[in-house]
């Protein structure tokens, strides 16, 4: 009885091997026609094309110019042109007796026009318009710096999501290795249990191992998935396509090195001096003077 069950045991084990390594196999095909391959570059710049906060930014602040461009017309000078027409009934003349002959005291005039006219020219407005037109300045300068934020946690955010990709690959690729070598370690195993050199309990501990790599496999394969739809969001892929980053690791791409080559905004580099020579960039930052 006993040997039959290690008969199944064996049978069972061997199944679920082969099943295995036919999904393996499955899941290291090369990438196909339908991929989509993008470098660093192309995910980061078509995450900002399509990210919504950056579309809302720059729609406030085309509406901070208009309210500037509307407080700077308080400064200018208005003119106002009106006129209107009215149309009375008509009323019998009254006429006053002259010596040089009667005249009409009160004329019959059924319609009358009236035109006005009207400018302005503002002379002092006690800072009012400088405050305001400060005011919508301000408005447009938080609605910018806005913009640059925004663009800079939409770059970073589509940086960390491509190399959370790359990173979820290469576990992946090392766990298939791992598992290749878990199958082989089991049909070792169990061709010397075959041939009597070896306990049956060590097949099963081998199996249990295999087991346990399978499992981190799968889970790696599920973050690869999750982090391959989070990229496809950004960069505005539909659900299901297999994306393939072709960026090397090894070389600092070109948006990287401008973001930190350039000096922050209101700051300039200036050398130290201590000597003879210069020792190094020192990084001022400050107010800038109008």
């Amino acid at each position: 009885m006993r040997i039959r069950t290690d008969k199944w045991t064996w049978g069972l084990a061997a199944a679920v091997i082969a099943l295995t390594s036919v999904r393996s196999a499955q899941a290291q095909t090369p990438a196909g026609a339908g991929d989509v391959r993008l470098t660093l570059e192309e995910a980061t710049q078509r995450a900002v094309d399509r990210a919504p906060r950056l579309a809302e930014a720059r729609a406030r602040e085309a509406a901070a110019r208009s309210t500037y461009d509307s407080r700077k017309a308080i400064a200018l000078p208005s003119g106002t042109v009106s006129s209107s027409i009215s149309r009375n009934n008509h009323v019998d003349e009254v006429l006053i007796p002259s010596p040089g002959g009667s005249r009409v005291l009160y004329p019959d005039i059924p319609t009358n026009y009236r035109v006005r006219g009207e400018a302005l020219f503002p002379v002092y407005a006690f800072g009012r318009v400088s405050a305001t037109l400060d005011a919508a300045r301000s408005d447009i300068d938080a609605a910018s710096a806005d913009i640059r934020t925004s663009d800079a946690d939409v770059r970073l955010e589509a940086s960390r999501v491509y190399w959370l990709l790359v990173t979820t690959g290469e576990t992946v690729r090392v766990l298939e290795q791992s598992l290749a070598r878990a199958d082989a370690y089991v049909a070792e195993v169990r061709a010397r249990v075959d041939a009597g050199v070896l306990p049956p309990n060590d097949l099963l501990s081998s199996q249990a191992q295999r087991a346990r790599e399978y499992v981190r496999l799968v889970q790696a394969r599920n973050d690869r998935a999750v982090v391959e739809l989070e990229l496809g969001r950004l960069v505005g892929e539909p659900a299901g396509v297999h994306i393939v980053a072709t960026s090397p690791v090894d070389r600092v791409s070109s948006a990287a090195a401008a973001i930190v080559s350039r000096p922050p905004k209101n700051c300039r580099y200036r050398w130290k001096t201590g000597g003879a020579r210069p020792q190094g960039l020192r990084l001022l930052c400050g107010r800038r003077r109008p």
